[in-house]
């Protein structure tokens, strides 16, 4: 039942998130968000970027960054993912997460499947416990919302 419930609001956001995105990509060229600078990618994004992550902290193997939307939607982020980098293996033992693409190309896997592409619009649904990892491509900025929910 808690998933149903959690689709629905989701699924709205997803709507929301996904129309202005689509509106302000069909205004950019796809090859901006190619391999480059990040003053690059920031030109074809309508998201703030955020603030870049630390590299002592150990989750991302490389360059990332982070903008807290909690004012739009408890447990949101905004994250951004240079070429090549990607989280190491994760999971969230008593939450889903809901990752929306909006810009770039990314790949994931779950514990036990093989690798798959993530393209813009797409949303992955990680359930809780489910062990995995994402990143962005080797050719492509990647960004995401990822919203992260208790399992409760």
């Amino acid at each position: 039942m808690m998933k149903d419930n959690l689709n629905v609001n989701v699924l709205a956001l997803c709507i929301m998130i996904s129309s202005l995105a689509t509106n302000f990509k069909n205004k950019k060229l796809k090859h901006a968000i190619k391999v480059g600078d990040i003053k690059d990618f920031k030109k074809i994004s309508i998201f703030n970027i955020g603030e870049e992550v630390e590299k002592n902290k150990g989750f991302f193997t490389g360059r990332a960054w982070v903008s807290n939307l909690e004012n739009i939607q408890k447990g949101m982020s905004n994250i951004t993912l240079e070429p090549k980098c990607k989280t190491l293996w994760r999971k969230n033992d008593d939450k889903y997460e809901i990752l929306i693409s909006v810009g770039g190309i990314g790949e994931y896997q779950k514990e036990n499947e093989k690798v798959k592409q993530i393209n813009f619009g797409d949303i992955i649904f990680i359930e809780p416990g489910e062990k995995f990892w994402l990143g962005a491509n080797e050719k492509s900025w990647f960004n995401f919302f990822s919203l992260v929910v208790d399992k409760q």
